[in-house]
């Protein structure tokens, strides 16, 4: 479905990635691992061409279904391939219309279908029981872990076949790092899921495989169970001791 080859990515006139060469397969959940700094986030960007909305750059070639993305228009792309960021975005608005915003824009008016498609959304991620006598508060008043299921909803909303998520629950306290783990588990197997964790627990958790970048470079790639039992390189070694 995905398929980067001989990618090269960056700001200014520095490389962040270099010979990035990575296969995603349809509806395969992908974690990206490794220390801070080494270029997972730029990754993501570039697989849906945010990296330019940061004045960044690629080179290289970056494929989605057989097709150059470069050749696809930017509102075409993010809507096929959607994104969740570190840090929760939640519109100031209501949270009915955080969601309606991105319904109506793809064309969707009838007040009964826009109810019944939140009520759909917010139940896929496990945040209807906590704000259905909500819905007309503003948003921005949620707790950190219901914004990022919110922006995970509003990411849903446009049918999107591949989700990034970038540290989703970096910034989330235990509980609401379960509900989203065990959302990205409910939602397995519908969408290609791609996820930045600097968790190795938590990609042991929800990922079929890994992938290990340093200093923007792919260094190991390989089946979750093959990764955490035998390791090829040194650095994945080293992480699996320390992991927590």
């Amino acid at each position: 479905m995905i398929k980067i080859k001989n990618m090269y990515a960056g700001y200014g006139k520095k490389d962040v990635l270099r010979d990035i060469r990575l296969d995603i397969a349809e509806n395969e959940v992908v974690a990206v691992v490794g220390q801070s700094g080494c270029g997972k986030s730029t990754l993501l960007k570039t697989i849906n061409r945010m990296i330019e909305e940061e004045r960044g750059y690629y080179r290289g070639t970056v494929e989605y279904g057989g097709k150059d993305i470069r050749t696809m228009s930017k509102e075409a792309l993010r809507k096929t391939i959607g994104m969740v960021f570190q840090e929760p975005i939640a519109f100031p608005v209501s949270i009915y219309d955080n969601i309606t915003y991105v319904l109506k824009y793809h064309g969707m008016r009838d007040k009964r279908a826009l109810d019944a498609t939140i009520t759909h959304l917010l139940e896929r991620v496990g945040l209807y029981d906590e704000v259905a006598e909500k819905l007309d508060d503003k948003a921005d008043h949620l707790s950190g872990g219901q914004k990022q299921r919110l922006a995970i909803a509003r990411c849903l909303s446009a049918e999107p076949e591949v989700i990034l998520l970038d540290e989703p629950c970096s910034a989330l306290d235990l509980k609401n790092t379960v509900a989203i783990e065990e959302m990205l588990l409910e939602l397995r197997g519908a969408y290609t899921l791609v996820i930045v964790t600097h968790n190795l627990a938590q990609a042991r958790r929800i990922a079929d495989r890994i992938v290990l970048m340093d200093r923007g470079e792919i260094v190991e790639v390989a089946d979750k169970e093959r990764f955490f039992t035998n390791p090829k390189s040194a650095l994945a070694e080293e992480l699996i001791r320390y992991m927590s």
